[in-house]
């Protein structure tokens, strides 16, 4: 498969797992931190037939910022955990980002206070559950997880709906676990 069908397939695949897992959930609101392009945004914009007013992005890169911009979103620039968003949220999707963030005591709090009651959140990392001798694999990487760490991270502030292990044959080219998590606490 050519790279825009491998994405648009894994793409299709996370939604239909997502859908499944919450099925009458609708949102009427997102945020997607660390959107890149937008293509996942897009995906999920069109499934609940959302306008993209009703969307708002997060995004370090600057360039890719921009473009989001320049596709309609409203896009912030800079790391969520730092920004000042007043606005609250049906849906949070956070795709191969949480690892990347050096400090994560406060991470679920952050997402807790942007989302609505009984909002969901929708989160990936990378699954290092078969991990060999401990030896990171990507410097810029500060966390590595598996599902017991995952769950701790969470369990105390969000109900865990459920935790979905992803093949390493999809667009992320290594094993990785989506987060489903509920904010009913």
């Amino acid at each position: 498969l050519g790279a825009e069908k491998q994405r648009k397939k894994y793409h299709s695949e996370l939604l239909s797992r997502f859908a499944s897992s919450v099925p009458h959930f609708k949102p009427d609101s997102i945020i997607e931190v660390g959107a890149g392009a937008g293509h996942f945004m897009q995906s999920v914009s069109n499934l609940y037939n959302l306008p993209v007013e009703s969307v708002l992005t997060c995004e370090l890169d600057q360039g890719l910022a921009s473009y989001m911009k320049k596709q309609g979103f409203n896009t912030l620039s800079g790391d969520f955990t730092k920004l000042d968003i007043d606005q609250k949220f049906d849906l949070f999707i956070a795709l191969d980002v949480i690892e990347h963030l050096e400090d994560i005591k406060n991470l679920p709090q952050k997402i807790k206070k942007l989302l609505n009651k009984d909002g969901i959140g929708l989160i990936q990392v990378p699954d290092h559950t078969t991990r060999k001798n401990g030896v990171k694999q990507f410097v810029e990487h500060f966390h590595y997880f598996n599902r017991d760490s995952i769950s701790k991270l969470f369990k105390d502030t969000f109900e865990i709906v459920k935790i979905i292990h992803n093949e390493s044959n999809t667009v992320t080219n290594s094993p990785s676990m989506t987060t489903i998590i509920k904010n009913t606490k």
